[in-house]
Protein backbone atom coordinates (compact mmCIF):
# COMPACT_ATOMS: atom_id res chain seq x y z
CA UNK A 1 0.00 0.00 0.00
CA UNK A 2 1.82 3.46 -1.33
CA UNK A 3 1.56 6.30 1.29
CA UNK A 4 -0.99 8.16 -1.73
CA UNK A 5 -3.23 5.36 -0.43
CA UNK A 6 -2.85 5.36 2.79
CA UNK A 7 -3.49 9.48 3.06
CA UNK A 8 -6.87 8.80 0.23
CA UNK A 9 -7.95 6.32 3.14
CA UNK A 10 -7.21 8.96 5.96
CA UNK A 11 -9.00 11.45 4.76
CA UNK A 12 -11.99 9.92 3.52
CA UNK A 13 -12.29 8.47 7.07
CA UNK A 14 -11.95 12.02 8.36
CA UNK A 15 -14.28 13.27 6.32
CA UNK A 16 -17.28 11.10 6.95
CA UNK A 17 -16.41 11.62 10.65
CA UNK A 18 -16.43 15.29 10.34
CA UNK A 19 -19.65 14.65 7.85
CA UNK A 20 -21.28 12.90 10.71
CA UNK A 21 -20.46 15.19 13.66
CA UNK A 22 -21.87 18.02 10.99
CA UNK A 23 -25.54 16.18 11.16
CA UNK A 24 -25.75 14.79 15.01
CA UNK A 25 -27.06 18.39 16.76
CA UNK A 26 -30.00 18.19 14.32
CA UNK A 27 -32.82 16.21 15.40
CA UNK A 28 -34.52 14.61 12.29
CA UNK A 29 -37.88 13.36 13.15
CA UNK A 30 -37.72 9.45 12.86
CA UNK A 31 -38.99 7.61 9.98
CA UNK A 32 -40.61 4.73 9.39
CA UNK A 33 -38.91 2.87 7.09
CA UNK A 34 -41.48 0.22 6.90
CA UNK A 35 -43.94 2.26 5.69
CA UNK A 36 -41.40 3.70 2.72
CA UNK A 37 -41.49 7.39 4.52
CA UNK A 38 -39.30 10.24 2.71
CA UNK A 39 -38.85 13.69 4.35
CA UNK A 40 -39.62 16.57 2.09
CA UNK A 41 -38.17 20.52 2.01
CA UNK A 42 -39.71 23.22 1.64
CA UNK A 43 -37.43 26.44 1.47
CA UNK A 44 -38.97 29.77 3.06
CA UNK A 45 -39.66 32.65 1.31
CA UNK A 46 -36.82 35.71 2.04
CA UNK A 47 -34.69 38.87 1.13
CA UNK A 48 -31.78 38.45 -0.77
CA UNK A 49 -28.59 37.70 0.72
CA UNK A 50 -31.10 36.76 4.63
CA UNK A 51 -30.29 33.26 5.71
CA UNK A 52 -31.67 30.30 3.55
CA UNK A 53 -34.77 28.66 6.20
CA UNK A 54 -36.46 25.58 5.24
CA UNK A 55 -38.79 23.39 6.87
CA UNK A 56 -39.63 19.59 6.03
CA UNK A 57 -42.17 17.49 6.11
CA UNK A 58 -42.73 13.52 5.77
CA UNK A 59 -44.54 12.12 2.92
CA UNK A 60 -45.48 8.08 2.03
CA UNK A 61 -44.19 6.91 -1.51
CA UNK A 62 -46.11 3.79 -2.96
CA UNK A 63 -44.47 0.24 -1.33
CA UNK A 64 -41.72 -0.43 -4.43
CA UNK A 65 -43.33 -4.32 -4.41
CA UNK A 66 -47.28 -3.01 -5.15
CA UNK A 67 -47.11 -3.09 -9.10
CA UNK A 68 -49.03 -0.27 -9.39
CA UNK A 69 -48.80 2.57 -9.53
CA UNK A 70 -45.14 2.07 -9.16
CA UNK A 71 -43.00 2.29 -11.54
CA UNK A 72 -45.97 3.42 -14.55
CA UNK A 73 -47.10 7.19 -13.31
CA UNK A 74 -48.32 7.99 -16.18
CA UNK A 75 -49.17 11.62 -15.43
CA UNK A 76 -49.17 14.18 -13.01
CA UNK A 77 -52.47 12.83 -11.24
CA UNK A 78 -51.15 9.69 -10.70
CA UNK A 79 -48.41 11.11 -8.29
CA UNK A 80 -50.84 13.49 -7.11
CA UNK A 81 -53.69 11.49 -5.77
CA UNK A 82 -52.69 11.16 -2.25
CA UNK A 83 -50.22 8.19 -2.76
CA UNK A 84 -47.61 10.57 -1.97
CA UNK A 85 -47.02 14.96 -1.79
CA UNK A 86 -46.15 16.63 -5.17
CA UNK A 87 -42.56 17.19 -5.30
CA UNK A 88 -39.42 17.66 -7.41
CA UNK A 89 -35.69 16.04 -7.08
CA UNK A 90 -32.42 17.53 -6.83
CA UNK A 91 -29.69 16.69 -8.88
CA UNK A 92 -26.30 18.04 -8.26
CA UNK A 93 -22.59 17.56 -7.27
CA UNK A 94 -22.01 17.05 -3.42
CA UNK A 95 -18.48 19.46 -4.09
CA UNK A 96 -15.36 19.74 -2.50
CA UNK A 97 -15.71 18.21 1.53
CA UNK A 98 -13.08 19.95 2.59
CA UNK A 99 -14.39 23.25 1.14
CA UNK A 100 -16.47 25.61 3.74
CA UNK A 101 -19.71 25.14 4.81
CA UNK A 102 -22.49 27.22 4.84
CA UNK A 103 -25.11 27.68 8.02
CA UNK A 104 -28.95 27.41 6.75
CA UNK A 105 -31.78 27.10 9.39
CA UNK A 106 -33.54 23.77 9.33
CA UNK A 107 -36.92 23.06 10.84
CA UNK A 108 -35.41 26.18 13.55
CA UNK A 109 -31.52 24.50 13.88
CA UNK A 110 -28.63 25.43 12.64
CA UNK A 111 -27.34 22.61 9.59
CA UNK A 112 -23.89 22.75 7.69
CA UNK A 113 -24.63 22.51 3.52
CA UNK A 114 -21.69 22.23 1.48
CA UNK A 115 -21.11 25.17 -1.21
CA UNK A 116 -22.82 23.80 -3.75
CA UNK A 117 -25.73 23.10 -2.23
CA UNK A 118 -25.83 26.39 -0.89
CA UNK A 119 -25.70 28.11 -4.16
CA UNK A 120 -28.30 26.35 -5.16
CA UNK A 121 -30.64 26.74 -2.42
CA UNK A 122 -29.65 30.19 -2.75
CA UNK A 123 -30.79 31.04 -6.48
CA UNK A 124 -34.22 28.39 -5.84
CA UNK A 125 -35.20 30.95 -3.06
CA UNK A 126 -34.70 33.78 -4.83
CA UNK A 127 -36.43 32.59 -7.99
CA UNK A 128 -39.48 31.96 -6.05
CA UNK A 129 -39.42 27.91 -5.72
CA UNK A 130 -41.90 27.16 -3.23
CA UNK A 131 -42.58 23.56 -4.11
CA UNK A 132 -41.81 20.56 -2.26
CA UNK A 133 -37.94 19.40 -3.11
CA UNK A 134 -36.16 16.48 -2.07
CA UNK A 135 -32.25 16.73 -1.19
CA UNK A 136 -30.22 13.48 -0.31
CA UNK A 137 -28.38 15.82 1.77
CA UNK A 138 -30.62 17.09 3.94
CA UNK A 139 -33.98 15.18 3.82
CA UNK A 140 -31.91 11.68 4.03
CA UNK A 141 -30.35 11.68 8.48
CA UNK A 142 -26.32 11.20 7.12
CA UNK A 143 -25.63 10.26 10.74
CA UNK A 144 -28.08 7.63 10.99
CA UNK A 145 -26.86 4.55 8.64
CA UNK A 146 -29.34 2.41 9.41
CA UNK A 147 -31.64 5.25 7.27
CA UNK A 148 -29.00 6.38 4.92
CA UNK A 149 -29.16 2.83 3.21
CA UNK A 150 -32.86 2.85 3.30
CA UNK A 151 -33.20 5.39 1.36
CA UNK A 152 -30.45 4.90 -0.69
CA UNK A 153 -32.40 1.67 -1.65
CA UNK A 154 -35.56 3.86 -2.38
CA UNK A 155 -33.75 5.96 -4.50
CA UNK A 156 -35.08 5.12 -8.07
CA UNK A 157 -38.51 5.27 -6.18
CA UNK A 158 -38.10 8.39 -5.09
CA UNK A 159 -36.61 10.12 -8.55
CA UNK A 160 -39.28 7.84 -10.24
CA UNK A 161 -42.57 10.06 -8.24
CA UNK A 162 -40.36 13.00 -8.75
CA UNK A 163 -42.73 15.85 -10.96
CA UNK A 164 -39.23 16.28 -12.37
CA UNK A 165 -35.71 16.74 -11.31
CA UNK A 166 -33.93 20.55 -11.33
CA UNK A 167 -30.14 19.53 -12.15
CA UNK A 168 -27.53 22.18 -10.45
CA UNK A 169 -24.51 22.94 -12.42
CA UNK A 170 -23.54 25.41 -10.11
CA UNK A 171 -23.82 29.07 -10.02
CA UNK A 172 -20.76 29.75 -12.00
CA UNK A 173 -19.94 28.64 -15.35
CA UNK A 174 -19.87 31.22 -17.51
CA UNK A 175 -20.41 29.20 -20.75
CA UNK A 176 -24.21 28.12 -19.89
CA UNK A 177 -25.90 31.67 -21.02
CA UNK A 178 -24.29 31.05 -24.47
CA UNK A 179 -24.98 27.12 -24.73
CA UNK A 180 -28.37 28.11 -23.89
CA UNK A 181 -28.92 30.16 -26.69
CA UNK A 182 -27.26 27.94 -29.10
CA UNK A 183 -29.02 24.71 -28.17
CA UNK A 184 -32.41 27.38 -28.81
CA UNK A 185 -30.67 27.92 -32.29
CA UNK A 186 -30.03 24.35 -32.98
CA UNK A 187 -33.87 23.39 -31.87
CA UNK A 188 -35.17 26.03 -34.48
CA UNK A 189 -33.09 24.98 -37.27
CA UNK A 190 -34.78 21.27 -36.20
CA UNK A 191 -38.26 22.97 -36.78
CA UNK A 192 -37.45 24.66 -39.74
CA UNK A 193 -37.75 22.00 -42.87
CA UNK A 194 -35.60 22.50 -46.25
CA UNK A 195 -36.37 25.76 -48.13
CA UNK A 196 -38.06 27.44 -45.38
CA UNK A 197 -37.64 30.95 -44.50
CA UNK A 198 -36.98 32.39 -41.13
CA UNK A 199 -35.75 35.85 -39.68
CA UNK A 200 -32.76 36.50 -37.57
CA UNK A 201 -32.50 39.14 -35.02
CA UNK A 202 -28.84 41.67 -36.44
CA UNK A 203 -27.25 44.25 -34.88
CA UNK A 204 -26.92 47.66 -36.66
CA UNK A 205 -23.61 49.02 -35.05
CA UNK A 206 -23.17 52.80 -36.26
CA UNK A 207 -20.88 55.52 -35.16
CA UNK A 208 -21.94 59.21 -34.87
CA UNK A 209 -19.35 61.98 -34.99
CA UNK A 210 -17.75 62.04 -31.61
CA UNK A 211 -16.55 58.26 -32.81
CA UNK A 212 -19.15 56.82 -30.05
CA UNK A 213 -21.27 53.78 -31.07
CA UNK A 214 -24.86 53.49 -31.33
CA UNK A 215 -26.28 50.20 -31.63
CA UNK A 216 -29.88 49.32 -32.83
CA UNK A 217 -31.55 45.49 -33.35
CA UNK A 218 -33.90 44.81 -35.99
CA UNK A 219 -34.56 41.69 -38.04
CA UNK A 220 -33.62 40.53 -41.39
CA UNK A 221 -34.50 37.41 -43.66
CA UNK A 222 -32.51 34.55 -44.26
CA UNK A 223 -32.96 33.16 -47.75
CA UNK A 224 -33.82 29.75 -46.38
CA UNK A 225 -32.81 26.86 -44.66
CA UNK A 226 -29.24 26.53 -45.93
CA UNK A 227 -28.27 30.10 -44.49
CA UNK A 228 -29.70 29.07 -41.63
CA UNK A 229 -27.50 26.00 -40.72
CA UNK A 230 -24.36 27.43 -42.25
CA UNK A 231 -24.83 30.37 -39.40
CA UNK A 232 -24.90 27.85 -37.14
CA UNK A 233 -21.77 25.83 -38.62
CA UNK A 234 -19.52 29.31 -38.63
CA UNK A 235 -20.88 29.55 -34.44
CA UNK A 236 -17.50 28.74 -33.18
CA UNK A 237 -18.25 30.50 -29.59
CA UNK A 238 -21.71 28.44 -29.59
CA UNK A 239 -20.17 25.15 -30.29
CA UNK A 240 -17.37 25.72 -27.56
CA UNK A 241 -20.40 26.57 -24.87
CA UNK A 242 -21.82 23.73 -25.89
CA UNK A 243 -18.87 21.31 -25.75
CA UNK A 244 -17.99 22.66 -22.42
CA UNK A 245 -21.61 22.04 -21.09
CA UNK A 246 -21.39 18.39 -22.62
CA UNK A 247 -18.02 18.23 -20.72
CA UNK A 248 -19.06 20.07 -17.57
CA UNK A 249 -17.81 17.85 -13.93
CA UNK A 250 -21.69 16.87 -13.25
CA UNK A 251 -21.69 14.33 -16.34
CA UNK A 252 -18.82 12.10 -14.22
CA UNK A 253 -21.38 11.75 -11.24
CA UNK A 254 -21.94 8.14 -10.83
CA UNK A 255 -25.45 8.84 -9.52
CA UNK A 256 -26.78 10.61 -12.41
CA UNK A 257 -27.01 7.12 -14.21
CA UNK A 258 -30.10 6.62 -12.27
CA UNK A 259 -31.85 10.27 -11.79
CA UNK A 260 -31.38 10.94 -15.66
CA UNK A 261 -33.11 7.59 -16.50
CA UNK A 262 -35.69 7.87 -14.14
CA UNK A 263 -36.46 11.51 -14.61
CA UNK A 264 -40.42 12.16 -15.91
CA UNK A 265 -38.69 15.72 -16.94
CA UNK A 266 -35.49 17.54 -16.31
CA UNK A 267 -34.80 21.28 -16.01
CA UNK A 268 -30.73 22.23 -15.91
CA UNK A 269 -29.98 25.10 -13.94
CA UNK A 270 -27.06 27.61 -13.82
CA UNK A 271 -27.00 30.21 -11.03
CA UNK A 272 -30.59 32.13 -12.89
CA UNK A 273 -30.66 30.91 -16.17
CA UNK A 274 -32.05 27.58 -16.84
CA UNK A 275 -32.99 24.86 -20.07
CA UNK A 276 -34.78 22.16 -20.43
CA UNK A 277 -33.55 18.71 -21.07
CA UNK A 278 -35.79 17.83 -23.92
CA UNK A 279 -34.30 20.95 -25.81
CA UNK A 280 -30.66 19.92 -24.97
CA UNK A 281 -31.63 16.51 -26.30
CA UNK A 282 -33.15 17.92 -29.37
CA UNK A 283 -30.35 19.89 -30.42
CA UNK A 284 -28.00 16.68 -30.16
CA UNK A 285 -30.39 15.37 -32.58
CA UNK A 286 -30.12 18.37 -35.07
CA UNK A 287 -26.61 18.25 -34.81
CA UNK A 288 -26.48 14.41 -36.05
CA UNK A 289 -29.52 14.58 -38.54
CA UNK A 290 -28.16 17.85 -40.21
CA UNK A 291 -24.90 17.35 -39.72
CA UNK A 292 -23.36 20.66 -38.41
CA UNK A 293 -20.92 18.70 -36.31
CA UNK A 294 -19.15 16.95 -39.28
CA UNK A 295 -18.83 20.67 -40.93
CA UNK A 296 -18.03 22.59 -38.03
CA UNK A 297 -15.63 19.82 -36.49
CA UNK A 298 -16.97 19.00 -33.33
CA UNK A 299 -18.03 15.67 -33.85
CA UNK A 300 -15.33 13.55 -31.63
CA UNK A 301 -15.34 16.02 -28.93
CA UNK A 302 -19.37 16.21 -28.66
CA UNK A 303 -19.22 12.31 -29.01
CA UNK A 304 -16.21 11.76 -26.60
CA UNK A 305 -18.28 14.00 -23.38
CA UNK A 306 -19.66 12.29 -21.13
CA UNK A 307 -22.71 14.33 -21.34
CA UNK A 308 -23.31 13.29 -24.58
CA UNK A 309 -22.92 10.06 -23.27
CA UNK A 310 -25.81 10.17 -20.68
CA UNK A 311 -28.40 11.62 -23.15
CA UNK A 312 -27.68 8.71 -25.85
CA UNK A 313 -28.29 6.45 -23.32
CA UNK A 314 -31.42 8.41 -22.26
CA UNK A 315 -32.48 8.43 -25.74
CA UNK A 316 -32.40 4.41 -25.83
CA UNK A 317 -34.22 4.19 -22.49
CA UNK A 318 -36.80 6.84 -22.56
CA UNK A 319 -38.90 5.76 -19.44
CA UNK A 320 -41.52 8.58 -20.19
CA UNK A 321 -42.53 6.45 -23.27
CA UNK A 322 -42.11 3.47 -21.45
CA UNK A 323 -45.04 4.59 -18.74
CA UNK A 324 -47.32 6.09 -21.88
CA UNK A 325 -47.79 2.24 -23.08
CA UNK A 326 -47.60 0.63 -20.00
CA UNK A 327 -44.39 -1.14 -20.37
CA UNK A 328 -41.53 -2.16 -17.96
CA UNK A 329 -39.10 0.84 -17.47
CA UNK A 330 -35.95 -0.83 -19.24
CA UNK A 331 -32.95 -1.67 -17.53
CA UNK A 332 -29.40 -2.68 -18.03
CA UNK A 333 -27.07 -5.90 -16.68
CA UNK A 334 -25.24 -5.13 -13.93
CA UNK A 335 -22.18 -6.09 -16.18
CA UNK A 336 -22.78 -3.39 -18.55
CA UNK A 337 -23.63 -0.79 -15.92
CA UNK A 338 -20.34 -1.60 -14.29
CA UNK A 339 -18.57 -0.89 -17.36
CA UNK A 340 -20.36 2.37 -18.25
CA UNK A 341 -19.89 3.73 -14.57
CA UNK A 342 -16.04 2.84 -14.43
CA UNK A 343 -14.49 6.30 -14.91
CA UNK A 344 -17.41 7.93 -13.20
CA UNK A 345 -16.92 10.28 -9.69
CA UNK A 346 -18.08 8.96 -6.39
CA UNK A 347 -17.11 10.01 -2.94
CA UNK A 348 -17.92 6.97 -0.98
CA UNK A 349 -16.84 3.35 -2.41
CA UNK A 350 -19.58 1.79 -1.95
CA UNK A 351 -21.60 3.90 -4.38
CA UNK A 352 -19.71 2.41 -7.01
CA UNK A 353 -22.16 -0.79 -6.37
CA UNK A 354 -25.12 1.12 -4.75
CA UNK A 355 -25.80 3.67 -7.31
CA UNK A 356 -25.85 1.23 -10.31
CA UNK A 357 -27.63 -1.97 -8.20
CA UNK A 358 -31.11 -0.66 -8.89
CA UNK A 359 -31.18 0.15 -12.30
CA UNK A 360 -30.00 -3.66 -12.91
CA UNK A 361 -32.23 -5.59 -14.55
CA UNK A 362 -30.64 -9.36 -13.25
CA UNK A 363 -30.69 -7.83 -9.46
CA UNK A 364 -34.30 -6.73 -9.79
CA UNK A 365 -35.65 -9.54 -7.88
CA UNK A 366 -32.58 -10.38 -6.12
CA UNK A 367 -32.47 -8.69 -2.25
CA UNK A 368 -28.81 -6.70 -1.25
CA UNK A 369 -28.87 -5.07 1.67
CA UNK A 370 -27.18 -1.42 1.83
CA UNK A 371 -24.76 -0.92 4.50
CA UNK A 372 -22.17 1.32 4.12
CA UNK A 373 -20.58 0.36 7.32
CA UNK A 374 -20.14 -2.93 5.43
CA UNK A 375 -16.24 -3.85 4.12
CA UNK A 376 -16.14 -3.09 0.66
CA UNK A 377 -15.05 -6.99 -0.18
CA UNK A 378 -18.43 -8.46 1.84
CA UNK A 379 -20.89 -5.59 0.14
CA UNK A 380 -18.86 -7.35 -3.30
CA UNK A 381 -19.79 -10.99 -1.72
CA UNK A 382 -23.21 -10.16 -1.29
CA UNK A 383 -23.66 -9.17 -5.08
CA UNK A 384 -22.18 -12.47 -6.00
CA UNK A 385 -24.50 -14.19 -3.74
CA UNK A 386 -27.38 -12.56 -5.31
CA UNK A 387 -26.45 -12.89 -8.47
CA UNK A 388 -25.40 -16.88 -7.95
CA UNK A 389 -29.24 -16.83 -6.80
CA UNK A 390 -30.56 -15.53 -10.42
CA UNK A 391 -30.74 -17.37 -13.91
CA UNK A 392 -27.02 -15.72 -14.82
CA UNK A 393 -24.65 -18.04 -16.27
CA UNK A 394 -21.63 -19.03 -14.02
CA UNK A 395 -19.16 -17.31 -16.56
CA UNK A 396 -21.35 -13.97 -16.37
CA UNK A 397 -20.63 -13.74 -12.60
CA UNK A 398 -17.36 -14.40 -13.23
CA UNK A 399 -16.70 -11.52 -15.61
CA UNK A 400 -19.29 -9.28 -12.73
CA UNK A 401 -16.24 -10.73 -10.50
CA UNK A 402 -13.20 -9.79 -12.21
CA UNK A 403 -14.78 -5.94 -12.90
CA UNK A 404 -15.64 -5.66 -9.59
CA UNK A 405 -12.03 -6.43 -8.68
CA UNK A 406 -10.58 -3.62 -11.17
CA UNK A 407 -12.95 -1.05 -9.89
CA UNK A 408 -12.67 -1.75 -6.45
CA UNK A 409 -9.04 -2.88 -5.84
CA UNK A 410 -7.15 0.72 -5.35
CA UNK A 411 -10.19 1.37 -2.31
CA UNK A 412 -9.29 -2.04 -0.90
CA UNK A 413 -5.80 -2.58 -1.42
CA UNK A 414 -4.70 0.76 -2.16
CA UNK A 415 -3.03 -0.17 -5.49
CA UNK A 416 -1.81 2.03 -8.59
CA UNK A 417 -2.95 -1.00 -11.06
CA UNK A 418 -5.42 -2.50 -10.04
CA UNK A 419 -5.35 -4.34 -13.07
CA UNK A 420 -3.20 -8.10 -11.43
CA UNK A 421 -5.18 -7.43 -7.87
CA UNK A 422 -7.12 -10.86 -7.11
CA UNK A 423 -8.92 -11.44 -4.39
CA UNK A 424 -11.79 -13.79 -2.44
CA UNK A 425 -14.66 -13.67 -4.48
CA UNK A 426 -16.35 -15.70 -2.11
CA UNK A 427 -18.35 -18.34 -3.78
CA UNK A 428 -17.12 -17.95 -7.41
CA UNK A 429 -16.67 -21.19 -8.66
CA UNK A 430 -14.68 -20.20 -12.04
CA UNK A 431 -12.36 -18.36 -10.01
CA UNK A 432 -11.73 -20.95 -7.51
CA UNK A 433 -11.47 -23.57 -9.99
CA UNK A 434 -9.12 -21.62 -11.97
CA UNK A 435 -6.73 -20.71 -8.81
CA UNK A 436 -6.65 -24.71 -8.00
CA UNK A 437 -5.53 -25.58 -11.62
CA UNK A 438 -3.12 -22.76 -11.52
CA UNK A 439 -1.62 -24.14 -8.20
CA UNK A 440 -1.92 -27.62 -9.57
CA UNK A 441 -0.22 -26.74 -11.97
CA UNK A 442 2.97 -24.79 -10.22
CA UNK A 443 2.79 -28.25 -7.80
CA UNK A 444 3.78 -29.72 -11.65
Amino acid sequence: MTPQSIARRISRKLDFAIRGLSKTSVVYKSLNLANCEIRLLHIAPGLKHSTIEVSTSISVLPHPYIPSPYPRADDESELTNGICDPYEALSYEWGNPEAPRHTIFLDGQNFKVRDNLFQALVCFRDMGVTGALWIDAICINQADHRERGHQVQMMGLIYTHALRVRVWLGADFPEFSDSVQFVSRLVHLGELGPGARTVTKVTNREFNKDGKENSSCGERPLSNYADHRASIVAAEEGWRALIALLNHSYWHRIWIIQEYLLARELIIHCSRSSMRHQDLKTAIGVCFSSLCMSDANTEMPIMQSPGFKILDMCESHDPLSQRVFKLPIPTLSLLELLKMTEESACHDPHDRIYAIMGLAEDLQHAVVRIDYDAPLEAVKAGVISALKHTSVIQLYICLVCHLLDVILAEEIFGEDDPADVMFDHRGCECQRKQTETTNRSKEM
